[in-house]
């Protein structure tokens, strides 16, 4: 097995610490189950889908695959990150509806997770770039997220969903500086902007905890 060189194994080396985060998180929140059942339940399997993807992608980046393997390789990552997309749009509808949205959440997020799935599925056949499929779809979620937390943050007055809020908000920014493509720098390793989408995650990941937990009243 030969291992890559930075800026790859930098991205893998910052896509496990991002695994390790979204991991931890995870049990935090199922301590919320006892409080919060439902929201500890949406969130969890948030954040679980985000660690998997993460240490998935730590696999992906850190061992040297020729590029048709690398290419069948990512597709089941592709499709934990539609379905953590998805879940996360249910769990913000949850934070707006509660329980009384849930069921129709899930029916329809879920599925649109699918055809996302099928969409870069087919696109891989003819572009190299298929994944800007999943970061169209990402942006549009977490738009639709953002604006529904802000207008919620506002009208509740609520500090718990301003900061799920600066969450969404950092994981645009993310989305946006690792559609751009540009970013690469030297600090002892060499990063490019795979590394800075997932320190900015790790971020967005930690606002995002601190308000669900501040609003399971903890």
């Amino acid at each position: 097995m030969q291992l890559t060189t930075p800026p790859e194994m930098t991205t893998a080396v910052t896509d496990f610490l991002l695994g390790c985060l979204a991991l931890f998180i995870l049990f935090r929140i199922r301590a919320l189950k006892d409080r919060e059942p439902v929201k500890a339940g949406v969130w969890s399997w948030t954040m679980g889908l985000l660690a998997f993807a993460s240490f998935y992608g730590t696999i992906a980046h850190a061992v040297v695959m020729a590029k048709e393997t690398l290419v069948f390789f990512w597709m089941p990552l592709s499709f934990v990150l539609g379905m953590m997309v998805s879940v996360f749009v249910v769990a913000m509808l949850y934070e707006w509806k509660g329980t009384r949205i849930l069921k129709k959440a899930i029916s329809v997020m879920i599925p649109m997770g699918v055809v996302f799935f099928i969409a870069m599925l087919v696109l891989s056949h003819f572009i190299d770039r298929y994944f800007i499929v999943f970061i169209a779809y990402s942006s549009l979620a977490m738009a639709f997220s953002l604006l529904l937390c802000i207008s919620l943050a506002v009208s509740r007055k609520d500090r718990a969903l301003a900061l799920m809020a600066a969450g969404i908000a950092a994981i645009m920014i993310a989305s946006a500086v690792q559609a751009m493509r540009s970013i690469q720098f030297t600090l002892i390793w060499q990063f490019d902007y795979n590394s800075v989408y997932h320190f900015i995650l790790m971020g967005a990941v930690v606002s995002i905890y601190l308000g669900v937990r501040k609003s399971a009243g903890t």
